[in-house]
């Protein structure tokens, strides 16, 4: 497949304007390259007074040329490494892969696969890129070989979300011959990607060993059961306005540490869902409110507060979501569903 490098940086410069894409599919077309009409009839379709009969016929044509353009995805189809790819006017715009927990076996190493996926042409211009796990027991090498492939490759220079760990079900849900290691220093393979705007980690031992730079990002989530901490010290976020900290320990230390930190004051979203915060946190979130200028709402389903604790982030001025969800203070109960009531 053709490429041109110049007219797939105007694209992610404009991500949003159809005219770069445009003059790329007559670029392509001049050149023979079935994808230039590919970018053109999916333009089309997105034209909602369009007749059904044209419709029908668009979408016929799509298939066709998509048939054309697919041979590039094959292989990580054939690996059951491709969970899923959104195409946009003639390029992938969302992609997931992530090895399949079901195949016993396979490929030993899934990293060419996935490295020959990124520089195909038609990921030239993705925005939103999610690598699961791509080995059973070990991934620590393999999510840092890729995400640096990725920093270092076309793919890498438009992304606006990137989502890494272990993204199919909740963590330790893969069964007992899945026990992936930790995720390693996320730092330096993260430096590339100075245009997230969402970031997601999830999965154990995901750590910084540097700074993390991110000038762009308005929203972090990380799950994991440690390495927390070192990824918030790190974090350099000035635009940060959602952070959402899944199914931590020690839920009530944490908020303490976290408004001292930078971002603190410009966050305006708390997710602590799944959570252990007690009342002697929300205290703590209420009492250095001044730290939180922006903070309006915090989520704390399944967390540990009492009426008292609700009360003082309430009084703070803070909206909660997930009051009625909370769980015992003893741990005997962990497992059991919130009542509903």
């Amino acid at each position: 497949m053709l490429r041109n490098p110049g007219l797939e940086q105007a694209i992610r410069e404009r991500p949003d304007d159809v005219e770069p894409f445009l003059v790329y599919a007559d670029w392509l077309a001049q050149q023979g390259d079935a994808r230039g009409e590919l970018i053109v009839v999916q333009h089309a379709l997105d034209d909602a007074r369009l007749p059904r009969e044209e419709v029908t016929r668009l979408r016929g044509r799509e298939r066709e040329l998509m048939r054309l353009v697919w041979p590039s995805l094959r292989p990580a189809i054939e690996a059951e490494l491709l969970r899923a790819a959104d195409w946009r006017w003639g390029f992938v715009d969302r992609l997931h892969l992530c090895r399949s927990s079901h195949v016993e076996e396979g490929p030993p190493d899934l990293l060419p696969v996935a490295r020959a996926l990124l520089e195909s042409p038609p990921l030239a211009v993705v925005r939103s890129l999610a690598l699961g796990l791509l080995h059973p027991t070990d991934n620590t090498g393999a999510v840092e070989e890729l995400l640096a492939f990725a920093g270092s490759a076309p793919v890498g220079a438009g992304l606006r979300a990137l989502a890494i760990g272990e993204l199919d079900g909740r963590i330790g849900d893969l069964g007992p011959e899945w026990q992936p290691g930790p995720l390693g220093d996320v730092s330096a393979p993260l430096a590339p990607f100075v245009r997230l705007e969402t970031l997601t980690i999830r999965g154990a031992g995901a750590r910084a060993d540097g700074r993390l730079e991110l000038p762009s990002l308005n929203l972090l989530l990380l799950e994991a059961e440690e390495g927390l901490e070192s990824i918030l010290a790190a974090l350099e976020a000035p635009r940060l306005r959602v952070l959402a900290l899944r199914a931590t320990a020690d839920t009530d230390l944490l908020v303490a540490r976290l408004a001292m930190m930078p971002f603190a004051s410009t966050l305006e979203r708390l997710d602590l869902g799944e959570s252990a915060l007690t009342d002697a946190g929300a205290r703590t979130v209420a009492e250095l409110a001044a730290r939180w200028r922006r903070l309006v709402w915090v989520d704390v389903t399944r967390n540990r507060l009492t009426a008292d604790g609700l009360a003082a982030l309430h009084r703070a001025g803070v909206s909660t979501v997930g009051d009625r969800s909370q769980r015992p203070i003893t741990d005997e109960n962990d497992d059991e569903e919130p009542d509903d009531e």
